[in-house]
């Protein structure tokens, strides 16, 4: 997802609002792959780590990205969504 007219923000509340709490992983992954996002699943932290890049307020020297992080339970359904905005540059 190479979209500078994303804002970061937006993003975040349309991963919300489309993944409520308690989905399964494979919900999750789906969604995630449908939104052209990278991500991938940690066994370890039970969690996925997904990341949007080149997003609204971006630039030639820096980008702005943003870093997503969903924790499953022990039977693979979402408990928490946490959302970081990255900014990347020289």
């Amino acid at each position: 997802m190479a979209n500078t007219a994303i804002d970061s923000a937006v993003l975040e509340r349309d991963v919300r609002a489309g993944l409520p709490l308690g989905n399964p992983l494979a919900t999750v992954e789906a969604f995630l792959a449908q939104l052209g996002l990278e991500f991938s699943f940690d066994a370890s932290s039970k969690s996925v780590y997904a990341i949007a890049r080149k997003l609204k307020g971006s630039t030639a020297s820096a980008s702005k990205s943003l870093q997503l992080q969903f924790r499953f339970n022990d039977a693979s359904k979402l408990t928490s969504i946490d959302a970081k905005v990255l900014y990347t540059g020289p």
